[in-house]
């Protein structure tokens, strides 16, 4: 059974949506963006925008 969420740690959604554009670029100089607007349900992706601050609405 998983963990409970808590307030460090919150149960990550299943789907968010992208409120601004959101890019870096990675240690290996690789670009990644995404467009405003746009639908994220992959849990790494998902993960990667989190861990990073992007802006997202969350859609569940």
């Amino acid at each position: 059974m998983p963990a409970e969420p808590t307030p460090e740690s919150p149960r990550a959604p299943d789907a968010a949506r992208l409120i601004r554009p959101y890019a870096y670029i990675d240690d290996s100089g690789r670009r990644h963006s995404w467009h405003a607007g746009y639908v994220v349900d992959a849990p790494d992706e998902l993960a990667v925008l989190m861990s990073r601050g992007a802006h997202l609405e969350h859609l569940d």
